[in-house]
């Protein structure tokens, strides 16, 4: 009956995550879990250095388990991790790719419109995802990221939709941060998270 958060590390994080809600029974073939990511990258690696558990690889990794089900990649926009083995690889499993500029273009109610209502879903979150002028923190940064009010609106569509089981906010670099405003909006994000499943009636008996 938990609600899991997980904060920090690198994006392989997801992956024993994801691991765990299988072999908890919390989820299963018949019973699978939807991907939502907000990530500037595919992260559909093979493997990078003879690493296959890293955080280029998490989303082929999560692919891989029987309990996963769709995958929405929101907010995709930069090199890294996308060379056309990885964007095939990701299309056949049809994984939804949807880009910063088409996010951009048609509103996140219609990137909404397209996640199935009625699923559980599990959120993850690449802070690089998130445009940088709220997001400085980051390894690589990139114009033109997800917006604050978007995220917000993802959080509550999905808890509108369905069941969301789980949420991890990732790729934090506090070094590279300004004013600290990397955490502040990775603090809002989890917030916002945390009161609307509390008045979704989550945990009411």
């Amino acid at each position: 009956g938990a609600f899991p958060v997980i904060l920090g590390g690198d994006h392989a994080v997801p992956i024993p995550v994801m691991r765990a809600f299988g072999s908890a029974g919390l989820a299963s073939k018949e019973d699978p879990i939807t991907i939502v990511q907000i990530d500037q990258h595919i992260d559909w690696r093979e493997e990078v250095n003879g690493v296959r558990q890293g955080l280029s690889s998490v989303m082929r990794r999560m692919s891989e388990m029987d309990h996963v089900g769709e995958m929405f990649q929101i907010g995709l926009r930069a090199t890294g991790s996308a060379r056309p083995e990885e964007v095939e690889a990701a299309q056949a499993y049809g994984a939804h790719l949807i880009t910063a500029y088409e996010l951009h273009d048609i509103g996140i109610e219609a990137i909404l419109a397209r996640i199935p209502d009625g699923s559980r879903y599990y959120l993850t979150i690449d802070m690089d995802g998130m445009d940088p002028s709220i997001a400085p923190g980051v390894n690589a940064p990139a114009p033109g990221g997800v917006t604050y009010p978007q995220a917000r609106a993802l959080i509550h569509g999905l808890v509108r939709k369905g069941r969301v089981v789980g949420m991890d906010i990732v790729e934090i670099t506090p070094k590279h941060d300004v004013n600290k405003i990397t955490c502040l909006t990775a603090g809002r994000l989890v917030a916002n998270m945390v009161g609307q499943i509390v008045r979704a009636g989550y945990f009411k008996r």
